[in-house]
């Protein structure tokens, strides 16, 4: 929800002609006081099984969409800029360095024109499935990669970016398989502080007694 615009995923909508569970993302915009249906959106190369709308986000008039199946799983976000009736595509997101079963759009954060993407399934070089953030930035209508996040002591199967969040230059990446100890999986999650330099490490937050 942004202001006067809701965005909903649907990713397993079988799309005539297109094949089963390509997905599709839906607009509703308040008018004169009601919410009206006004576009359905889909990817710009759908495909069968892709779950386009898994992950949604949306900030003033811009409107970003997960699809993590897409690529053999590496997955990709779709941003589209929408007017009164209509939804127009922008771009496709992806990492600079994906790779299949990454999931990258499994979690979707906007602030202003910054993004935060999660691919929670990235492997790292502690093991499989440590997960990773992507920062992306918007210039006009152009979206660039701008960092990738990643935690300074990644942990196996932990899936850093399983949940994202971003408010005033501040991003923070769930990760709630993380272990600290053989017996349980405690879960934490990560703050990084972005500026005009990058984006760095700030702190781990957790529970302490769990």
């Amino acid at each position: 929800v942004s202001g006067h615009a809701i965005v909903v995923g649907a990713l397993d909508d079988d799309i005539d002609a297109l094949g089963a569970n390509a997905g599709s993302a839906h607009l509703f915009q308040k008018v004169g006081g009601s919410w009206t249906y006004t576009q359905r959106v889909l990817a710009s190369d759908p495909t069968v099984s892709a779950r386009f709308g898994r992950t949604v986000a949306v900030y003033g008039d811009r409107v970003l969409v997960g699809s993590t199946n897409i690529d053999n799983g590496a997955g990709a976000v779709y941003a589209f800029r929408f007017g009164d009736n209509s939804a127009e595509f922008e771009g496709r997101l992806v990492a600079d360095d994906q790779a299949p079963s990454d999931g990258f759009g499994s979690a979707l954060a906007m602030d202003g024109v910054t993004a935060v993407v999660g691919a929670r399934r990235r492997n790292g070089g502690t093991g499989q499935f440590s997960g990773a953030g992507y920062v992306f930035t918007r210039i006009g209508t152009q979206w660039a990669q701008r960092a990738r996040l990643l935690a300074p002591d990644p942990r196996p199967d932990e899936r850093l970016g399983y949940s994202v969040a971003l408010s005033g230059g501040m991003a923070m990446l769930g990760a709630p398989y993380s272990t600290s100890s053989p017996c349980c999986e405690q879960g934490r999650a990560i703050l990084f502080l972005g500026s005009e330099s990058g984006w760095q490490f700030l702190r781990h937050l957790s529970v302490p007694d769990v």
